[in-house]
């Protein structure tokens, strides 16, 4: 190898070593910054971490403190596990025609829809945790795709409903009073979102839910509803005492005579009009369900049920509602129905005995006046028989003279 040769493969090391120690501190620099965002990523996912373990454990102390340290309820996390709600298998009909060819049934799976609790906020929603929501969402946490909220109607939670729709609302609403929303406010509920909520409010059939999107302007009227739907719906208005929805429900075409699993008062399989004479929700309903073809004469079905065979017209009796007696026997009620003895010892009884035994002197009265048999005699027993009332007694003696 040659002097000049030698000479010029050191300068050239010699230029590389010095390039590289002067690039040394900017790039030592530039790999601290990595480091240093790295580290800092990793504080703010693990602070969004816990916020997610504490909504979890209802700790409002230590989900207050995180939430002031800078902890964000809409972050995603590495948490909850993925739900699949609704979830059914169900037998189609035989894909196979023709005789002596084995049927071969299809099955139809419903998944339903999916949820993933992975934000503080979803978790929140998923416990149906109103205290959790309301800290979450006073600190701004987002739900910028609607999933938790949409949760919360599904599940039916309202306290967690109402809580997003206060928040949402842009006119000074606060979590205890009424819900103000104006404008700009409504119009959340006019696109995409809004025919979301819709179908998840006629899915649930929750008459709360109802009145509370009515007040932000979410519109469901008895044209948005199928006979399914109504009928669903009825049985929810029912419940929860609200008349504009179960004239609504009626209107929809909810049929008045559809029992479910899970009726009023004692769990039975009861006519509609029966329950809504039983939770005295009112005359108007009453006359609705009547108008649309309601068994005025159907009687409450379901075995050990201390009400069993009671007509509308006993339960309304037993209330003491004297308008809605007026009404019942207006319609052709059979007024001096028999119900049914039962195995947990409750007697037969007309709706004369009962109102005369719980001393609803009016009732009787309306009773007598539309002819009912004062002498009628039930179990061994009569009107007069069971009641302590001076002013009943006296009414049915003065009945029986007239009629003797």
């Amino acid at each position: 190898m040659s002097a000049v040769t030698h000479v010029t493969t050191s300068s050239t090391i010699l230029a590389f070593v010095i390039a590289c120690c002067l690039a040394l501190p900017a790039w030592s620099s530039g790999a601290q910054e990595a480091a240093d965002n790295a580290e800092e990523e990793e504080e703010v996912r693990s602070i969004d971490e816990q916020l997610w373990d504490a909504v979890a454990a209802q700790d409002r102390e230590l989900v207050t403190e995180l939430l002031g340290q800078g902890a964000d309820g809409g972050a995603r996390v590495d948490k909850g596990g993925l739900q699949i709600e609704s979830f059914s298998i169900m037998r189609g009909p035989s894909t196979d025609e023709g005789e002596g060819v084995d049927e071969k049934p299809s099955w139809q799976t419903n998944l339903g829809y999916f949820y993933r609790a992975d934000t503080a906020l979803k978790k929140s929603v998923e416990d149906g945790s109103s205290e959790m929501v309301r800290l979450l969402l006073a600190a701004g946490a987002d739900d910028a795709d609607d999933v938790a909220f949409q949760h919360a109607v599904r599940k039916g939670h309202i306290d967690v409903v109402r809580d997003f729709l206060v928040a949402r609302s842009d006119d000074g609403s606060d979590w205890e009073g009424p819900i103000v929303c104006g404008e700009s406010c409504r119009d959340q509920y006019r696109g995409e979102l809004g025919e979301k909520l819709r179908g998840h409010l006629l899915e649930s059939a929750n008459a709360e839910a109802f009145s509370l999107f009515r007040q932000v302007g979410l519109v469901i009227d008895s044209d948005n509803l199928s006979p399914e739907q109504a009928s669903a719906l009825l049985i929810a208005a029912i419940k929860q005492k609200d008349v504009e929805v179960a004239l609504m429900a009626v209107a929809g075409g909810a049929d008045p005579n559809f029992t479910g699993s899970d009726g009023i008062p004692m769990r039975d399989e009861i006519p509609m009009l029966v329950a809504a004479v039983a939770q005295e929700i009112s005359p108007q309903v009453v006359i609705a369900l009547l108008d649309a073809g309601a068994d005025v004469n159907a009687k409450v079905t379901g075995e050990f049920s201390e009400v069993e065979g009671f007509t509308a017209l006993h339960i309304a009796a037993n209330l003491g509602n004297e308008d809605v007696v007026a009404v019942l026997l207006g319609r052709g009620a059979a007024i001096d129905s028999v119900s049914e003895a039962n195995s947990i010892g409750s007697v037969a009884v007309t709706p004369l005995m009962i109102a005369a035994n719980k001393g609803h002197a009016a009732v009787v009265r309306t009773l007598i006046d539309a002819g009912a048999d004062v002498k009628l005699k039930v179990s061994g027993l009569t009107a007069l028989k069971v009641t302590k009332n001076k002013e009943i007694k006296r009414m049915l003696k003065d009945a029986k003279k007239r009629r003797d």
